[in-house]
Order: structure tokens, then C-alpha cells, then sequence
């Protein structure tokens, strides 16, 4: 079964591991900012959640900082379990036909749509 990742789009989120692993670096924010071709204070921004990133400087970011991109977004991947416990939720929603079953096929479907474009 393959492996899914929770991903945070949450600026704050990213922000503190851009910070995390900024400062693991050793580089100031300006240079942060220079590095990924940012104008001076934007990496502050980032960090402190007021700015969001783009996809590709979030690419930038995290080369520049030497992580992989899934490292600023990812908060943890979902074990086999819990994706067994996920898929049979599904399928009983589905074959209960409850209300809510499209809304939450069209979350995941999001999620994964998410997932895939961050990777």
C-alpha cells in the first residue's frame, strides 16, 4: 500500500520549519532571501506566517536550506492501519450511501491532488 503524507498548507506551519531549518543552517534571513532570490524581509514574512510561498520557491527555499520541499509541508505519513481504517470508512459510507460521502470523497480527492502537486 502506498504511503500518504498529511501536507500543511498552513503559512504559520511552513513558516516555523523554514525557520527551523534556517537557522539548523546557520544563514540569517537575508541571506535566506538572497539565496532564493527574494526581496530583504520576505523569508521574516514567511517565518513568521504572513507571507505564503509560491510552489516553486517553496522548491527554492528548501534546496537552498538542503531538504527536500516535503520537509517545509509534511507533518507525518498515515501508517498502513490507518489507511486500511480510512479506505473501509469509505467504502462503508459509500455502500450506507450516506449524505456525506461525496463531500469527503471530494476532500480526499483534494488532498490527493494537494499531495501530488507538492511532491
Amino acid at each position: 500500500m502506498d504511503s500518504i503524507e498529511f501536507v500543511s498548507t498552513d503559512p504559520k506551519i511552513i513558516g516555523e520549519r523554514v525557520k527551523f531549518y534556517r537557522e539548523r543552517a546557520k544563514l540569517k534571513q537575508t541571506e535566506l532571501d538572497i539565496l532564493v532570490g527574494y526581496k530583504p524581509g520576505m523569508i521574516h514574512a514567511v517565518e513568521k506566517g504572513a507571507k505564503r510561498m509560491s510552489h516553486q520557491k517553496r522548491q527554492a527555499v528548501a534546496q537552498a536550506l538542503g531538504v527536500p520541499p516535503a520537509a517545509l509541508t509534511a507533518t507525518r505519513q498515515l501508517t498502513d492501519e490507518e489507511l486500511q481504517a480510512l479506505e473501509l470508512f469509505l467504502m462503508m459510507l459509500q455502500t450506507e450511501n450516506r449524505p456525506h460521502f461525496h463531500s469527503i470523497q471530494r476532500l480526499l480527492l483534494d488532498f490527493e491532488k494537494d499531495f501530488k502537486s507538492n511532491n
